[in-house]
């Protein structure tokens, strides 16, 4: 087999394996291929190939492998009954994400890429998949955090909570990147790239709402109104046409609603109950 087959061959697994795998990660199916037992190499930068193509991807192609292999990972990893098991999980994912984006090339950082330009939407998507992992990441936490305050809160438990610091750190993770993917979505609408229907905007920007109004229950910033209402009206332009989206945007409506509730129940009772720590909560770490 020729260096040029192989190569096809290898980008052509790739770049099914990352579709299929992120695919059933946004859904909540069970992975097809253990990541472990892949032993088809990364694409590969190869000439023959790469100067006669109208869209030179491979560096794309490359990062896009090796997140998806980390999202994997952390999909499988990110579970109450795992982490309870082996809690440094959490850490080491963490730590391959960070990894993973001080490795990026140029051509596959946003600030270096223009609207207009063929690689603008396939590098967003690349960012929204690895802002999606932090969420995943964080969101146990995040919705164990806020049910565990609002009991106390509510009166339903007589004690304060104790909260590991472990807790409040992935916590912060889902925050910040709900925060970072509607950053993302504000460059996206700028350069007027807020399109009807793809799948991979609609739910990273659902999921980034979704962990917005949750951690908005507790804590609101001054900006907290202005991000929601942004990203439900992205929502609402994407989901023209689309029964299923539409759907979608009926239960962020429903909780946005439940979780309005909650947080004015919470503003009421403050006078008489200590107030949650938005510092110890929700930091602003970078990611």
């Amino acid at each position: 087999m020729s260096m040029r087959e192989r190569e096809i061959r290898c980008r052509l697994w790739w770049s099914i394996y990352a579709l299929e795998r992120t695919f059933t990660v946004k859904v909540n199916r069970s992975r097809s291929i253990n990541v472990e037992i892949i032993t088809t190499p990364l694409p590969s930068p190869l000439s023959q190939l790469d100067k006669v193509a109208s869209f030179d991807n491979v560096q794309h192609q490359l990062a896009n492998s090796k997140l998806v292999r980390i999202l994997d990972l952390v999909a499988e990893s990110e579970n109450a009954s795992t982490l309870a098991a082996n809690p440094q999980l959490a850490d080491q994912n963490a730590r391959e994400l960070k990894q993973w984006k001080r490795d990026l090339p140029p051509e596959c950082i946003p600030d270096n890429i223009q609207p207009n330009e063929n690689s603008y939407r396939a590098v967003m998507h690349l960012h929204m998949n690895y802002y999606f992992a932090w969420i995943i990441i964080g969101r146990i936490s995040l919705v164990g955090l806020v049910r565990t305050k609002l009991q106390y809160l509510f009166g339903r438990d007589a004690q304060p909570p104790v909260l590991e610091e472990r807790i409040e750190t992935m916590s912060r993770y889902a925050v910040k990147g709900a925060t970072k993917l509607l950053q993302l979505f504000d460059s996206l609408a700028c350069g007027g790239n807020i399109v009807c229907f793809s799948f991979t905007d609609f739910q990273a920007c659902s999921i980034a709402t979704t962990i917005t109004l949750l951690a908005g229950v507790l804590e609101r910033d001054a900006t907290y109104e202005s991000r929601v209402a942004f990203a439900m009206s992205c929502l609402h332009k994407m989901s023209l046409g689309n029964s299923a989206a539409i759907s979608g945007i009926k239960f962020l409506d429903a909780l946005q609603s439940i979780a309005n509730e909650a947080a004015g129940r919470l503003e009421q009772i403050s006078s008489s109950l200590s107030a949650p720590n938005s510092d110890s909560a929700f930091g602003n770490k970078d990611l």
